[in-house]
């Protein structure tokens, strides 16, 4: 599993806030790990715990784990440990990261509807490549007439959705997944 954007903003708001109340980073870092339900970030906070109790600063142990932490939030976190400031460095990263999230949420949702509207013109137009245009190419066949290039090119189009109907739905799930894993 992942460890989810929201998690990372909790972990870092809450770990500020155990700080502010005086308990230490090692017995912080013991109460996250117990408190948090994502087991991939738990076994996380775990190994991190493990290398501040040997004496690593936080941010040496953040680094360790690229792909969870950013460049951004281990900065943050070095920054606070050297100006003595962690604990309202590590909200400073939280709220950062929580508009970041939030952002994010409202431009996925802001293109639900084009994608809809989208998919469906796309639906109604392989429709009718499969449904309208064989009919049409049977009465020009026998009407025997001269077709425009752009005009024979639809025809191709639809015979080829009629002929590789599998082949044709197979390129368009994975052009989905192609683009669906390009986004943030």
């Amino acid at each position: 599993t992942n460890v989810k954007e929201y998690d990372k903003v909790l972990l870092a708001r809450n770990l500020g806030a155990m700080l502010s109340a005086g308990l230490s980073l090692a017995r912080a870092l013991s109460v996250m790990e117990r408190q948090t339900k994502n087991p991939k970030l738990s076994s996380t906070i775990s190994e991190i715990s493990s290398d501040v109790r040997r004496g690593a600063t936080l941010h040496e142990a953040l680094t360790k784990f690229p792909r969870i932490f950013s460049n951004l939030f281990v900065a943050m976190v070095r920054a606070g440990e050297e100006g003595g400031s962690l604990p309202e460095s590590l909200t400073v990263v939280s709220d950062q990261m929580e508009r970041m999230y939030q952002l994010k949420k409202k431009i996925r949702g802001a293109l639900i509807y084009p994608a809809i509207i989208v998919i469906a013109i796309v639906g109604i137009g392989v429709l009718m490549m499969m449904y309208v245009v064989p009919t049409l190419a049977q009465t020009f066949a026998e009407m025997d007439a001269e077709l425009p290039k752009s005009t024979q090119a639809i025809i191709a189009i639809s015979n080829f959705l009629l002929n590789y109907t599998f082949l044709a739905i197979g390129g368009a799930v994975g052009s989905l997944a192609l683009l669906y894993a390009g986004m943030p």
